[in-house]
């Protein structure tokens, strides 16, 4: 490429390859339904007693995280975000427990809220990320 040369106009009828799932964006793939499973049954278990957040928290977390650094590597912002929305929930319960003094018994409905909205908003998210958003089109370099 030139970068002297005169400007031109693109050729509308250029090839245009279109790009398959690599090894990167299944790993991806894989790390946003392992995101839906720990969210799920993190919430499953939340239901039966909200005392199990001390253990699918750190839980949440870590998938977030190779999410975040997974989908960062990938140039993916929405997955970033999904990513980076497990943190964002964890601040909250945290600050939600320290600012209010929740007990087992006074904090579970307004705890419980707060992952029923987390799951119903992240959850059909992530779905939409795996199936419907397909690797783009790039066109092809001459």
């Amino acid at each position: 490429m030139n970068p002297y040369a005169p400007l031109t106009t693109p050729d509308v009828d250029a090839p245009v390859v279109h790009r398959t799932l690599t090894d990167h964006t299944k790993w991806l793939h894989l790390t946003i339904g392992s995101f839906v499973l720990v969210t799920i049954i993190g919430l499953a278990v939340a239901v039966q007693g909200i005392e199990s957040i001390i253990a699918s928290g750190p839980a949440l977390i870590l998938v977030g995280g190779l999410l975040t650094v997974l989908s960062i590597r990938n140039h993916d912002v929405p997955s970033s975000l999904l990513g980076l929305s497990a943190f964002a929930l964890s601040a909250l319960v945290v600050a939600l427990i320290n600012l209010v003094p929740y007990s087992a018994a006074t904090g579970y409905w307004p705890l419980l809220t707060v992952f029923v909205a987390y799951a119903g908003v992240t959850v059909p998210f992530a779905a939409w990320l795996v199936a419907f958003r397909r690797p783009g089109r790039i066109p092809k370099d001459t």
